[in-house]
């Protein structure tokens, strides 16, 4: 299940530095959700919280069926 601009924006260090081309982390959050900027465009988002995104984006597997 994909997360949406506001659960992206909560794993954000909310520096709103622009380092990553957008004004804002909630800028940011909102274009990674849609699929427009890579979250590695944010220099500054922790291991942990790309980990986290990883994790809720990942395809289902449906092996047990």
């Amino acid at each position: 299940m994909a997360l949406n601009g506001i659960q992206i924006f909560k794993l954000t260090p909310k520096k709103n530095c622009k380092e990553c081309g957008s004004p804002t982390c909630m800028a940011f959050s909102m274009k990674v959700a849609q699929g427009a900027v890579d979250i590695n465009a944010c220099p500054y988002f922790s291991e942990d919280a790309k980990a986290q995104l990883s994790e809720a984006t990942a395809p289902v597997s449906y092996t047990h069926l």
